[in-house]
């Protein structure tokens, strides 16, 4: 896979799997073809995704420590796929605003979060807007968090212009599961370590399915 370190603020990418380290904080990524992008551990991302028709786009996000305001901007027009997987762990109180337009036909979006709160707060508002024109459009947002002494806040918001679609929003938000707890601790595992194991495992459960891993902000084959 390749990897590019960018020190600009627009790409337009067309059949590109990359690893993207970027050196800015608001980026914008215009999509033609198939792409997978991973960008690297970034703390503070600003991020307008742009989807040409025809196009499909898988982006990874893992940032171990997350920090101020982010903005997610995704506006898709005709036969585009987007699955947007985002995992972090907050190192301040920590604001996201996600918007996702969807302006023509049959489209699918995919807008998946795995996030840790220990003192922070985190809040994340979401709002899909689906215009009066489009039809055959699917959108799903599945949001986990766990709060590990912190508090996180979730604000899920539709606007659905149309009938002929098919809109889905999950949210589950709890505390370190004490059962598998108990269980690594019964194997002479530390409750400590036991804790960040289950954690860790949280956090990359939505990248299992991907060949490459996100460990740490880190990428490993």
């Amino acid at each position: 896979m390749n990897k590019i370190v960018l020190d600009k603020e627009k790409l337009v990418v067309d059949n590109l799997e990359a690893i993207i380290e970027l050196k800015k904080n608001n980026f914008t990524l215009e999509c033609t073809g198939k792409n997978k992008i991973i960008i690297k551990n970034k703390e503070i991302l600003n991020l307008n995704i742009i989807m040409q028709d025809n196009s499909f786009l898988d982006i990874l996000i893992y940032s171990k420590l997350k920090r101020s305001d982010n903005i997610i901007h995704i506006v898709q027009n005709n036969n585009t796929i987007v699955n947007y997987k985002e995992s972090f762990i907050s190192k301040e109180n920590t604001n996201i605003k996600v918007l996702n337009e969807i302006k023509g036909v049959n489209n699918k979006t995919n807008i998946i979060y795995r996030l840790l709160s220990r003192k922070e707060n985190i809040k994340i508002d979401v709002l899909a807007k689906v215009f009066s024109n489009s039809k055959d459009n699917e959108l799903v947002e599945d949001i986990k968090g766990i709060m590990d002494g912190g508090k996180i806040t979730i604000l899920p918001n539709m606007e659905i212009d149309t009938c002929y679609v098919s809109a889905n929003h999950y949210v589950t938000i709890g505390s370190v599961n004490n059962d598998e707890l108990f269980y690594l601790e019964s194997k002479g595992i530390s409750k400590n370590i036991a804790k960040e194991i289950i954690i860790e495992g949280f956090l990359k459960s939505i990248f299992k399915n991907d060949k490459i891993i996100l460990f740490g902000g880190e990428i490993n084959e």
